[in-house]
Formats: structure tokens, sequence, C-alpha cells
């Protein structure tokens, strides 16, 4: 199900199904499972936004025309300094990741080390 989002004044449906994630994939030649440690955030971070806008437009049956450069023209444009954030937050939510607002930095450490049994 597609979320709405909008972007310099105008709404735009977000969806990153299967469809969106398997275009951004063949694109980047980067899969997800690896984008966190991706050396090319800004392309890939860009890419993915526009495969999610876009399969966002198919999934509720409208037209969308805009280029990668075109949609970044219109992210340039949007005076809400959040909207990028929020859009990864529809990504995350779709795709079962915690938002970076709920997740609380002593889970971000690595598990303690298990200790062996009898040493």
């Amino acid at each position: 199900m597609y979320k709405t989002i909008k972007i310099a004044g105008k709404d735009y449906p977000v969806n990153f199904g299967t469809w969106a994630i398997r275009c951004f994939e063949e694109e980047t030649k980067t899969f997800i499972a690896n984008m966190v440690h991706s050396e090319k955030p800004t392309s890939d971070g860009m890419a993915l936004i526009y495969h999610g806008i876009k399969d966002g437009h198919r999934v509720a049956k409208l037209p969308f025309t805009l280029s990668q450069a075109e949609l970044a023209d219109v992210l340039d444009e949007d005076t809400n300094p959040k909207t990028i954030t929020d859009i990864m937050n529809v990504f995350r939510e779709q795709q079962g990741i915690p938002n970076m607002e709920d997740v609380d930095e002593k889970n971000l450490k690595a598990p303690a080390k298990k200790k062996k049994i009898g040493a």
C-alpha cells in the first residue's frame, strides 16, 4: 500500500514494494541488504527515492513522467527539511526497518559476546 508525501506543494504517492526494489537493484547493481554499507549513498539514495515514487505512481494508477534529474530538481525546490527523511521512513516502514527516530542508541551497539561454557 502506497503512502502519500507532499513534495514542493504537490502530493506524490510512494511505494517501496517488490517492483521498486527490483528496479532499484537492477539500475544500481546494489542489493538493498548491502545499501547500509554503500560507499555512494547520494546516488543510491536518489535512485531508491526515484523508484519508490515511480512505483507509488504505478500502484496508484497515476502517470509519472519525471526523470531522476527532474525529481531531484523537485526535491531541491522543496522547503521542508524533513521530506527526504519522510520518504525514507516510508521505505523503512514498508521494509520492516525501524525509523531512525524510533531507534534507541543503545540498540545500535554490537551484541555482547557469549561466554564459552566450560572455559
